[in-house]
């Protein structure tokens, strides 16, 4: 099955173990190899944190990509979670998206 930009756009997405990340906003295409390189997710409050956020997800981590979602590796979301430790660590407050 081929999917068009209108099937990616705000399709939800969910890691392995059925965790609802949010839903892609966007993705880079790669122009002279013609494929996806990055899918731009926006997480929603309550998954991880106070802040909405974006995750960036690369084509390495999905699992599954069909017109009802896209599921990634569990990992993703463990990155987030890590991302924000240090940021907070550091006393960086994300910007809500």
């Amino acid at each position: 099955m081929v999917l068009q930009n209108k099937d990616l756009i705000k399709l939800p997405v969910y890691t392995k173990s059925n965790t609802h990340l949010g839903y892609i906003t966007h993705f880079d295409v790669d122009e002279l190899e013609q494929k996806i390189t990055r899918y731009y997710v926006k997480t929603h409050q309550g998954i991880v944190g106070f802040f909405d956020q974006e995750l960036i997800i690369l084509p390495s981590n999905v699992i599954s990509l069909t017109v009802e979602k896209m599921v990634v590796e569990d990992g993703v979301i463990k990155e987030l979670v890590e991302k924000e430790a240090r940021m907070a660590s550091k006393g960086v407050v994300p910007a809500s998206g």
